[in-house]
């Protein structure tokens, strides 16, 4: 994660806690920018993309690829009313049905 210094912070946290993240390296340059790299669970990153970019005020730049098979983490999230939604086939999602 690319992020501006001041909300590295807020990253990390995100990142670390109910989502299973291990802070792997950080490096900040003179630029006021850091760089944020994390080893953490695909399925810890489904939804991040909107929170992070709440969070950061639209600072952060995120990138990501596959490591390798793990064993299982165990649980993620902390049973938060808000979801997330994954689809593996397509059609048509009307609002009643997402509610």
């Amino acid at each position: 994660v690319d992020v501006d210094s001041e909300y590295s912070g807020t990253v990390v946290n995100a990142l670390t806690g109910s989502r299973k993240g291990v802070l792997v390296e950080m490096v900040d340059d003179a630029q006021g920018k850091a760089r944020l790299k994390f080893e953490i669970p695909s399925r810890g990153l489904l939804g991040f993309g909107p929170e992070v970019a709440t969070a950061t005020r639209g600072t952060a730049v995120m990138h990501h690829m596959y490591l390798e098979d793990r064993e299982y983490a165990g649980p993620i999230g902390q049973g938060s009313d808000r979801g997330k939604l994954v689809c593996n086939e397509m059609g048509k999602a009307t609002l009643f049905a997402l509610e």
